[in-house]
């Protein structure tokens, strides 16, 4: 039996017509791996690119605002963005991404901290009510976890990539107008 295949494999060798084939296969295979790792990149990007203008809005949006509370807070005059609002904005950018619902979660830090708040002020299923008062500066921070789809499809293994993606902001509201510093 070894003998016969020994035999079989010389005559291969010595043809040579089947390893042009197989070359090409090789080749095919290779380019099919790096196309599709070169599409995830670029998707990739774009995703890096849209959660940070997430990102951007949200930090503005939360130092116009001066935080976000459930309602709007007493004299606050129009286009408050409430949690419920915010969660479903972010939520739907982040969906048209790729990026699942449970796979994304909104972090804030004052300035006066060294680390950021260990519960999110918002995910897809929970939202934290935050106050941010005049001119007190404030970071959040997306993180998100995005899946390379056709990569990972393609290799059979999954591919993950994780954004830490941090804004600063400024709070620019003043919710009692009769203790100002300094006056």
């Amino acid at each position: 039996m070894f003998r016969k295949l020994s035999i079989k494999l010389k005559k291969f060798k010595k043809d040579e017509r089947g390893v042009t084939s197989y070359e090409v296969a090789i080749a095919c295979i290779i380019f099919i791996i790096l196309f599709s790792a070169f599409v995830d990149v670029i998707q990739l990007a774009h995703a890096h690119i849209t959660t940070t203008t997430v990102a951007k809005d949200l930090a503005r949006t939360l130092s116009v605002q001066g935080g976000v509370w459930e309602d709007a807070p007493e004299g606050y005059t129009e286009n408050y963005y409430t949690l419920s609002d915010l969660q479903r904005l972010v939520n739907a950018e982040l969906e048209n991404i790729g990026v699942e619902s449970a796979e994304w979660a909104v972090y804030v830090k004052d300035e006066d901290m060294v680390d950021y708040y260990s519960t999110p002020l918002l995910t897809s299923s929970s939202k934290t009510a935050y106050t941010a008062d005049y001119l007190s500066s404030f970071t959040i921070k997306i993180v998100a976890r995005y899946e390379w789809r056709i990569f990972g499809g393609v290799i059979g293994l999954p591919v993950e990539s994780t954004f830490n993606i941090s804004m600063p902001g400024l709070s620019e509201w003043k919710y009692d107008y009769g203790s100002w510093e300094g006056a």
